[in-house]
């Protein structure tokens, strides 16, 4: 019997055939005919096979995903933009956290095997092998894609891209001033990490449909109005994400802080009103979150007035609690819907049009969704302004 199963196992599968023949002409091509340092030279193995990787990754990640969510029916109704970023930031942050998984590795097998070449033989059958895992590995993730992965992923992404940026960065002093400063300059290192915030800017978009999709489908929310504000809170932090990127701190300042700060306030307000915005969360999660809340104070703290922390490890130890969180709630929302959902005929809630539909039946959802947007906004112009007037 064809099931689901047996199609992601096939598609991926022919995914790794395609990638070890990608493999074969890249490494032939790059690697063949003469000795190929491991790691450390301008043409390495192990940037073959990233590359590798990434060139049978990046199709293959957004061929399986258009391919799933083509068959949901609120997806292909949603605008060929949305759609189009949807799949655009979906198969970059596969690809890119895989990728930079063999960048790493490569590394440590340079550090650990010094001076090692391979010849043309070799090179290339180790950039197959690893464009084939790679093709693997990311056909299987799109085919099973879902609320929960997603979060993850965005973690991963955020975190290697991040990483990627710093051991890049052009100026060793970086961390002495701010996050921001990672994104300055025309280099390599600030291109990096402004492409990684616009990214996650555009997952988060997409993280926020599937999120109020499952929020409804499984009875966790108390209201509709509750889905409405969370969905947009999630939307104006990853439109702020995205602009923080698109705006670097050396080409407006205030632009840039007010996009950055934006988020924060975003992030904040979800942690703090998801308890009273989701119904049927467990009491271990409400809990943990209280306790995210006062480090994130503490850690602030620390920073001023205490002049403990400097600013750059304020925004790092705050945006990780931040993104841990958002992935715990993306677990222990539909994991709680299964076990205290009635057992009834589920409502018809298919597309993200139709909950506006019914969110629509009274004033109150749309007055509390105005409500957030317009106190992120002002909240965010208001801090902007102050951080310029201290600058």
């Amino acid at each position: 019997m064809w099931t689901a199963r047996y199609e992601a196992e096939s598609g991926a599968q022919i995914a790794a055939m395609a990638g070890a023949l990608v493999g074969v002409v890249l490494g032939l091509w790059l690697c063949g005919g003469r000795l190929t340092p491991l790691w450390g030279a301008e043409t390495s193995v192990g940037l073959v096979a990233a590359f590798a990787g990434a060139v049978t990754g990046l199709p293959t990640a957004a061929i399986v995903y258009l391919r799933v969510a083509s068959r949901r029916v609120w997806w292909r109704r949603r605008h060929r933009l949305r759609r189009t970023l949807d799949v655009a930031g979906v198969s970059v942050s596969a690809t890119a956290v895989p990728a930079l998984v063999m960048l790493s590795t490569f590394a440590v097998f340079g550090r650990a095997f010094r001076d090692l070449a391979l010849d043309g033989l070799a090179a290339t059958t180790v950039v197959a092998l690893v464009a084939a895992a790679a093709g693997y590995a990311l056909a299987l993730l799109a085919y099973g894609l879902d609320t929960r992965s997603l979060a993850v992923l965005l973690l991963l992404f955020v975190v290697g891209g991040v990483f990627a940026s710093m051991l890049t960065a052009d100026d060793p002093a970086w961390w002495t001033l701010n996050f921001s400063m990672l994104g300055a300059g025309g280099y390599t290192s600030s291109a990096v990490f402004n492409v990684t915030i616009i990214v996650a800017g555009v997952m988060l978009l997409t993280l926020a449909d599937y999120l109020t999709i499952e929020l409804r489908a499984k009875r966790t929310a108390a209201r509709i109005d509750g889905v409405v504000v969370v969905r947009t809170i999630l939307v104006i932090v990853g439109v702020a994400l995205s602009g923080v990127g698109l705006v670097p701190v050396d080409v407006n300042v205030a632009v840039h802080n007010t996009f950055a700060i934006t988020a924060l306030v975003g992030f904040a307000t979800l942690m703090g009103a998801t308890p009273a915005l989701v119904d049927g969360l467990p009491r271990t999660f409400l809990a943990l979150t209280t306790v995210f809340a006062i480090a994130i104070g503490v850690i602030v703290l620390l920073f001023w007035p205490v002049r403990y922390l400097n600013l750059t490890a304020v925004e790092l130890l705050a945006v990780l609690l931040i993104f841990v969180w958002l992935i715990m709630f993306t677990r222990n929302t539909p994991a709680r819907a299964r076990t205290v959902a009635p057992v009834t005929a589920p409502a018809p809630v298919d597309t993200p049009g139709a909950l506006r539909r019914k969110g629509r039946s009274g004033p109150d959802g749309a007055a509390r969704a105005l409500g957030a947007a317009a106190t992120l906004v002002i909240g965010a112009v208001i801090g902007a302004a102050i951080a310029r007037r201290r600058t």
